[in-house]
């Protein structure tokens, strides 16, 4: 019986530690309709009904992500763009997709870009 409990609660521990993504408040999902990067490194999109929101720079660390992170997410929107894939990013806030400011850093956002299947 002793058993059993610690095999329930090594399963139990196993799954609390090993979630890929925390659950979300909300997604936003859509096409890559625009990635733009400006002069100084920005990197700018419209995702869905994310309008025109300043992810990261490829330069700096930039919204709480590294320059390398930052190259790999527009690699990963440039490859959605280019083979019209949806794409998922995902928040913890009191936004919602429609209420981001536009020409403004993404808030609230925890993970993503994701592509959807």
């Amino acid at each position: 019986m002793k058993r059993m409990q610690h095999m329930v609660f090594a399963v139990v521990v196993a799954l609390v530690l090993f979630q890929v993504a925390p659950k979300a408040t909300y997604a936003c999902t859509g096409t890559v309709a625009t990635l733009a990067l400006n002069p100084l490194g920005l990197v700018v999109t419209n995702v869905g009904s994310l309008s025109y929101v300043y992810l990261c720079n490829v330069t700096t660390t930039y919204n709480g992500v590294t320059a390398e992170a930052c190259k790999a997410i527009y690699a990963h929107l440039l490859a959605a763009k280019l083979s019209a894939q949806t794409v998922a990013f995902f928040f913890d806030d009191s936004l919602t997709c429609t209420t981001h400011p536009v020409w403004a850093n993404l808030t609230g956002w925890y993970y993503g870009p994701e592509l959807e299947p």
